[in-house]
């Protein structure tokens, strides 16, 4: 067992559940106990789509909210004496019995659960860029964020936000955004729809009050003309074979209500009952970044829409704006991001102990020299656990090792086809590009594969099928860990609903396979209405920590996992 002292170490397609769980697809905290085994289908969606009253914008000063993460928050997580006895906060509140997220506004159990098809890969939240049946009206500039862009009303009066890149590094930001955005979304997480346009300035007409907001809002908004419109996008660095290059991004339909708190709740929300830091999909988002180079994971990149009529509608929760991933970050980027804190005291202090004399990690990442279009992306040096986001964040603070294996499930369903499909929808110019990315997130999956699977044992997906249990490694599956090493073994007693039990384990048996059997019950307590397997893997060393798996008293079912 890998001990990690950053770290606790100790769908759609999901089947649909009879009407009267959903009101129990909330659950409290758990950190006192695990509920109490219930026969019946599993819970896989949350009840959190009820009208609500339109809930009041949110949109806190963007500094305030940086120094908050940056200061405040990790301050006080340091002086909580709770923490210092137990070592971290608890597990997460919104998993179901088998330890998945269940469907929800915030998630949609995609790859993972299911494998996704090339088409849907492809396609994320949406398949089409603007419509080109009239032409795109440019309506104003982009506001927030440092690269230059302009809204779009198109033909069919859909709003559009174009984005370009800096003219030093042409084609980085825009490509990279959309692919990082198919890969959350396959995740499961809601994105808007961003798509790789091209086009040329026959494509565009601009209203009479529209104007462009240079880099970082230097020297102003220039007013955009018809005669000046050329020479504004041949200053960008998304000029390629005498076409236009952007990201086009649609707008959200509803009203936007501000960002999504990492922590704590939207209090005039009353679908919003679980706190954000201790959500699975929130936490996990940790491994997910880490995986993708994510590393503005600030709450502004965060957007919470109401969709419906006002006291009709709910609220759905989005994240927004992925130009700083895969090595790439907005005007100019930083070796030092995926490595450190944008304000890290202890990396600061480390080296002014040792005079600037020993290098840091990043200090040795360097672009690829031949692939101008790909930013400091690599997997030579990454480790999971050491990554970091430019801003600390209350939800990754809190991941623990279940939390972690439940992201890196996910992560590592993908398989070297499914990234080149999403890759190519950057439509890279170098052929390059796409392969040096599809093998660095293949080799960055596998990673995080490794930490966590090592951690906790990929023992998954558990399912009753003619009578017996049946199980798959992942690990194996996965091709993380050799099949022909792996040792398998399980034992099993009959226990009640509090999962605990006045009957002896069975002996422990060995198996090659996770299959397994269970005796006739001949007689025994009345109230142990559950079977318990418990199982563990061992590949040239000791044997796992288990896995508990509970399922029906006559074997029609999994009721829960515990790991």
């Amino acid at each position: 067992m890998t001990a990690v002292s950053r770290f606790r170490c100790s769908a759609r397609s999901a089947p649909i559940v009879a009407a009267g769980l959903l009101a129990a697809a909330m659950v409290g905290p758990v950190s006192a106990g695990k509920p109490p085994l219930q026969p019946g289908p599993v819970v896989w969606y949350e009840d959190d789509a009820r009208p609500v009253p339109l809930p009041s914008e949110f949109e806190p000063p963007q500094i305030v909210s940086e120094v908050r993460a940056t200061v405040s928050r990790p301050v006080a997580r340091a002086l909580d004496p709770a923490r210092w006895i137990s070592g971290d906060d608890g597990p997460a509140w919104n998993p179901n019995a088998l330890g998945e997220v269940p469907n929800s506004s915030w998630f949609t159990n995609r790859m993972g659960l299911r494998q996704l098809s090339a088409d849907e890969l492809a396609t994320g939240p949406g398949r089409n860029g603007p419509s080109r049946e009239g032409p795109w009206e440019i309506i104003g500039a982009k506001t927030g964020g440092v690269s230059m862009g302009f809204r779009i009303r198109d033909a069919e009066g859909q709003v559009w936000l174009l984005k370009f890149d800096p003219l030093q590094h042409p084609g980085q930001n825009i490509r990279a955004g959309v692919v990082s955005n198919l890969l959350l979304h396959a995740c499961g997480y809601n994105t808007p729809v961003d798509r790789l346009v091209e086009f040329t300035s026959d494509q565009l007409s601009v209203s009479v009050e529209a104007s462009l907001r240079s880099v970082r809002g230097q020297g102003g908004d220039v007013k955009l003309t018809a005669a000046n419109l050329d020479s504004v996008l041949q200053a960008t660095g998304s000029v390629f074979d005498g076409r236009y290059h952007a990201l086009a991004s649609r707008y959200l339909s509803g009203r936007p209500l501000g960002p999504v708190r990492h922590k704590g709740t939207r209090p005039d929300d009353p679908n919003d009952r679980v706190p954000h830091e201790h959500r699975r999909e929130w936490r996990a988002l940790r491994v997910m970044a880490s995986w993708i180079g994510h590393v503005d994971t600030k709450m502004q990149n965060t957007l919470a829409m109401y969709e419906g009529e006002p006291g009709a509608g709910h609220v759905v929760h989005y994240l927004i704006d992925f130009a700083t991933t895969l090595g790439s970050s907005g005007a100019e980027p930083f070796a030092k991001f995926n490595y450190e804190y944008g304000v890290d005291l202890p990396a600061s202090v480390t080296r002014l102990a040792n005079l600037g004399l020993a290098r840091d990690i990043w200090q040795t990442v360097s672009f690829p020299d031949h692939l101008p279009e790909v930013g400091y992306f690599t997997a030579d040096r990454y480790d999971p656990r050491l990554w970091s986001p430019i801003y600390p964040n209350a939800a990754f603070a809190n991941l623990t090792r279940e939390d972690g294996y439940w992201a890196a499930k996910v992560v590592s369903a993908f398989t070297d086809d499914d990234l080149r499909v999403m890759v190519e929808q950057g439509r890279y110019q170098n052929p390059a590009a796409v392969d040096w990315l599809v093998t660095h997130l293949g080799r960055r999956r596998d990673a995080i594969a490794r930490v966590w699977f090592d951690q906790v044992p990929p023992l998954d997906f558990w399912q009753v099928r003619g009578g017996r249990l049946v199980g798959r490694d992942l690990a194996v599956e996965r091709g993380v860990a050799a099949g022909e090493v792996s040792r398998y073994r399980h034992r099993r007693r009959l226990v009640r609903a509090d999962r605990g039990s006045d009957l002896a384990w069975s002996a422990w048996q060995d198996s090659k396979g996770l299959e397994a059997g269970a005796p006739p019950i001949l007689g025994g307590p009345g109230d142990h209405d559950f079977r318990a397997f418990q199982w563990q893997v061992r590949r040239d060393g000791e044997w796992s920590e288990p896995v508990t798996v509970y399922t029906e008293l006559d074997l029609s079912g999994v009721v829960a996992v515990d790991r």
